[in-house]
């Protein structure tokens, strides 16, 4: 046999080798699915504006992992409910960096000290790693526009107060609507 056929026999012997163990090797990736401002809307118990407080790493008990809190002025609740006197909430996410060494999960939101935010959070969120809606799709930051002066949500390129007017009106659209009583049903009392 000539060297050239040998070469290629081997070329195609690696590429099949190499197809085969890409088939059997699993990547381990998270792939974040877009999500449209209705289904954070439907997914959320709660959106709320707030102000970045406090943002501290720290291991987790056995030191395997890194977790990231953040405390969050309440400025304005848009939907879900709080107690009348609470006036901050506290997330947890997975991440951070603890002296020099730095846990970064993909497309996880990241929060920056006295940061105006705009969260969509899941159901029982203080219970979560991952807490806000659709990782990094569920926090919007809110800045000043040097030009205008109103306050934009650059990841929209609307205004606040346009985009939460919008998002509130998702939010009753969303609501359960209360059951008419008809003449025919007694009522309990």
């Amino acid at each position: 046999m000539s060297r050239r056929c040998l070469n290629t026999a081997r070329v195609r012997t690696l590429v099949f080798v190499c197809a085969c163990v890409a088939v059997i090797v699993p990547a381990s990736a998270t792939t974040v699915i877009p999500v449209t401002d209705d289904e954070m809307v439907r997914r959320a118990s709660h959106i709320i504006e707030g102000v970045v407080k406090r943002v501290e790493s720290k291991w987790n008990a056995d030191k395997s992992q890194i977790h990231t809190f953040i405390d969050i002025d309440l400025v304005k609740q848009i939907k879900g409910e709080f107690a009348k006197d609470q006036v901050e909430i506290q997330l947890r996410v997975l991440g951070g960096t603890v002296g020099d060494i730095t846990m970064v999960i993909v497309d996880a939101p990241s929060f920056d000290l006295n940061e105006k935010v705009l969260l969509f959070l899941r159901p029982n969120f203080d219970h979560w790693l991952f807490p806000v809606v659709g990782f990094n799709q569920g926090k919007l930051r809110i800045e000043t526009d040097p030009k205008t002066a109103k306050e934009i949500i650059p990841e929209r390129n609307r205004t606040k107060d346009d985009f939460i007017a919008d998002i509130s009106a998702k939010v009753r659209q969303q609501s359960p609507k209360p059951e008419k009583q008809t003449g025919n049903q007694k009522s309990e009392g």
